[in-house]
């Protein structure tokens, strides 16, 4: 850039504020279309002047808060990136007792600064998916200074990913599904991006793809401004290029675009000077994938080719239209892997905040917790049994289980969660295959097999990278000494995939608590048929944490696993709660006072407070003391984003449950709860994206057919509404009467009111027979005109305390009642309202 007019412009924009300097570069170039893009290019997201930037904003950014200031809540902490667009802030927030990303714009021009932040937070705002970057919320400091709350996350860009090489076929399609999504979801709300490009997709270390930076975002039916041409040359659509308005199709090229680039590892339009990659796109056509060297599919070619159709009618007409291609696809390919153990792939539809990213096309930081080759990620899988005896597996299950537990404290590793594995059952044959399932670089496989007085064990690990055997071992030693067995291969593993331990860690798994073993056994058969959660089950459970109560009183994890168990019962109706009540207390108590710095014994505690005490402050402290023992918990975050829920605290209900989602994705029950949560807080069509993400792990689960039943039901779509209760019915057994009633009110309000009130007297024979009033049955009779009877019916499940009454407030499924004076009564003394 040798013109000093250029140079002048340049420095002159700078000192400007983003949201003036298009129109003052446009003005100043007076028509000359070249100098204007070159200028804009650089000021916006210069690629080849990002250097230039990061000392520029040493001058640019003055002012902005030190670390060690406070922005209301939230104590500054450090400065993680900086750049011409703004600043970002890792900080703590007080309220929560979190880490969390603050976004500062440049201090000139503090209300233009501000007008930008706010564009940005009503987008993003508008736009809840589990694939688009959510913000927390827009503030102020003391002084006036706005910024952005966003969640600090560990991952990283698209284009730090892409400087390592393209990406293989199947993990490109992947996150070409998940920005497609993510692109219905702003189309669908008549907003366009306009700056697709590696630099805004970020790809958290789950492998849940965020589009970002929605500064440049518009509404479709907003044109750009007059002269102006807003986002980067190398992925903008012809139609940007020649200034004209931008719709959802100019995104749908610019994903064309960085397909392309994820694909070959080049950008398809080249071109050293602005110029020259605006006369590409107007007029070249790109090499061929196949053509450069890329192997990939003829229907991945096919789709890149009609993304980057510069004549619109050719091109893809909606982001939903593609997605059914590139689904389509994914398809194809999984069913192509020779696996007969094949598991399903996993969308992973984790809904949470964007990590601390500079927007604006500068550079991006993130504090990745995994090495850049991802070998810190791991996940157990199940363990087989080589016993004969057959009842030998709770022995398999239970050393897995605790593997896993000794692995997930380690802090140089991500484990996986155990939820998510369970399905993983035989002998794997495709570890890549598995490795992109499940979006870890390794696996653990073992075999156990107990033998007289001793237990012999088998594990080996495997990378899912190129499939080969990392490290392999075998154990033997006396029953008696089980408890160490877990302890032992952690370490080994821990060594094998190079994994930083502390003195501290390291010295845990050396020296295991002490613990007896035939309580330590016993306790693992109570496990072993706990999960299993069936009323036969929950039986021998409940003898087998007993005994081990018989061999050590003070064995705390038996106590909480009674009390687990107990609680069930009485949710489930197999127990009244009075019954279930008094046991799962005593059991809770005795859990926390034998081992207070267990994080399992809190949360026992804090559910039961919560469902059966209905004590809200003390149910809350001990969920939080929970999470301060053991913050990557996933069950403890599904139940805290349970009781959240309860009391109508949304934002903080959906976060904790898309915690619990991210930590272990594939457990389908994590997804569903996550998807009610959703619906309560009056988003709808995310929670429709989250129960299908549910029913696509597990289509017999029929907690998720029930919520996806009520999605139906609030969306207005009373015949999707009746099929889905309908389907929830028939897979749900002994609990089939959790949902007839969702399935008898949808009658009633569509005018089959005999069949209504068919399934009501269904509803009668079953409370009468267990002495359980399920909640719901009030919503069909206030629906069928019986108000009176409605409320006789939840002031009886009142009486008896049914834990389900907590749970009611904020759900759309009882908003007609909620407009009874009588039901803000009742929710009074169910202790959810004030």
């Amino acid at each position: 850039m040798n013109d000093p007019r250029a140079e002048q412009l340049f420095s002159d924009a700078l000192s400007l504020s983003p949201s003036h300097r298009i129109s003052f570069i446009t003005d100043g170039c007076a028509g000359d279309i070249v100098l204007q893009t070159e200028l804009l290019s650089l000021l916006e997201h210069a690629e080849p002047a990002e250097a230039l930037f990061e000392s520029l904003a040493k001058v640019v950014l003055p002012g902005l808060p030190p670390p060690g200031l406070h922005a209301g809540r939230y104590e500054i902490l450090e400065c993680i990136g900086v750049g011409g667009m703004g600043a970002v802030y890792r900080a703590h927030d007080a309220r929560l007792e979190r880490d969390v990303a603050l976004k500062f714009m440049p201090a000139q021009r503090a209300a233009d600064a501000d007008d930008r932040l706010l564009h940005e937070a009503r987008a993003v705002a508008a736009l809840e998916h589990p694939n688009i970057c959510t913000i927390h919320e827009i503030a102020e400091t003391a002084d006036g200074r706005s910024f952005i709350a966003m969640t600090l996350y560990d991952g990283e860009t698209l284009r730090e990913r892409l400087a390592r090489g393209p990406l293989d076929g199947a993990e490109a399609l992947e996150l070409a599904i998940q920005a497609a999504r993510g692109l219905s979801a702003a189309h669908s709300q008549g907003i366009v991006h306009r700056d697709i490009k590696p630099g805004n997709i970020m790809v958290t270390s789950a492998g849940v793809l965020k589009l970002l930076d929605f500064g440049l975002a518009t509404r479709s039916s907003v044109g750009a401004r007059e002269g102006s041409i807003p986002g980067t040359i190398s992925y903008m659509s012809p139609e940007q290029l020649r200034g004209e308005t931008p719709g959802p199709q100019s995104d749908l090229w610019s994903l064309g675009v960085v397909m392309y680039e994820m694909l070959a590892g080049v950008r398809p339009f080249a071109g050293d000077e602005p110029a020259d990659r605006m006369t590409a796109i107007l007029r070249e056509t790109p090499r061929s994938l196949r053509g450069i060297g890329r192997q990939t599919s003829t229907t991945l070619e096919r789709v890149v080719g009609r993304l980057l159709e510069r004549d619109t009618t050719a091109r893809y007409g909606s982001a939903d239209e593609l997605l059914r291609d590139l689904t389509r696809e994914q398809t194809a390919q999984d069913r192509a892997i020779a696996s007969p153990l094949r598991p399903p792939r996993v969308r992973l539809l984790a809904l949470a905040g964007v990590a601390a990213v500079l927007f604006g096309g500068t550079s991006v930081w993130w504090k990745s917790a995994w090495n850049s080759d991802g070998a810190k990620s791991i996940a157990v899988l199940p363990f087989k049994s080589a016993g004969s005896d057959s009842e030998q597996q709770y022995l398999a299950d239970g050393v897995r289980d605790e593997l896993t537990s000794a692995l997930s404290r380690l802090d140089g590793l991500h484990v996986l969660g155990q939820g998510s594995v369970t399905r993983f059952e035989g002998e794997p044959r495709d570890m890549q295959a598995i490795g992109r399932a499940l979006q870890v670089s390794s696996v653990l496989t073992g075999t156990v097999r107990a033998s007289g007085d001793s237990v012999h064990m088998r594990a080996e690990l495997h990378s899912t990278v190129d499939g080969r055997r990392i490290w392999i071992s075998s154990y033997q030693l006396p029953l008696s000494d089980i408890v160490r067995l877990p302890h032992d291969v952690a370490s080994a593993v821990a060594t094998a995939l190079s994994a930083p331990l502390s003195g501290t860690e390291r010295a845990r798994l050396a020296e295991p608590a002490a613990v007896n073993s035939k309580a330590f056994t016993s306790w693992l058969r109570g496990r072993y048929f706990w999960h299993q959660r069936t009323a036969s089950s929950y039986a021998r459970a409940i003898e087998h944490f007993e005994r081990a109560l018989e061999e050590d009183s003070l064995f705390a994890p038996a106590h909480a696993g009674l009390a687990s168990v107990y609680m069930q019962q009485g949710m489930a109706g197999q127990l009244p709660v009075a019954d279930a009540s008094a046991p799962a207390r005593a059991a809770a108590l005795r859990a926390v006072a034998f081992a207070d710095n267990s994080a399992e014994a809190h949360s026992v505690l804090a559910l039961y407070l919560h469902a059966y005490d209905w004590d809200s402050e003390m149910a809350e402290r001990e969920f939080k003391r929970a999470l301060e023992l053991d913050p990557d918990q996933p069950l403890t975050h599904h139940y805290y984003s349970t009781f959240l829920r309860s009391l109508r605290r949304f934002d903080e209900a959906i976060a904790h449950g898309a915690r619990a989602v991210e930590l272990d994705p594939l457990v389908p029950g994590y997804s569903e709860t996550l998807a009610m949560t959703l619906l309560r807080a009056g988003r709808s069509d995310a929670a429709q994206q989250q129960i299908r993400s549910a029913i696509e792990l597990d289509s017999t689960y029929w907690r998720a057919h029930a919520v996806r039943g009520a999605i139906s039901e609030n969306t207005n779509r009373p015949d999707d509404a009746i099929r889905a209760y309908q389907r929830a019915n028939q897979l749900a057994g002994p609990a089939a009467h959790r949902t007839t009633a969702d399935l008898a009110r949808v009658l009633a309000l569509t005018g089959a009111e005999d069949e209504a009130r068919r399934l009501v007297d269904t509803l009668w024979v079953v409370a009468a027979r267990s002495g359980a009033y399920e909640a719901a049955a009030a919503t069909v009779l206030y629906a069928l005109g019986d108000d009176s009877i409605a409320f006789y019916w939840l002031e009886t499940a009142f009486q008896q305390k049914q834990p389900h009454l907590r749970f009611l407030d904020g759900d759309p499924r009882y908003e007609p009642l909620a407009h009874d004076p009588r039901f803000a009564t009742l929710m009074q003394r169910v202790g959810v309202r004030q």
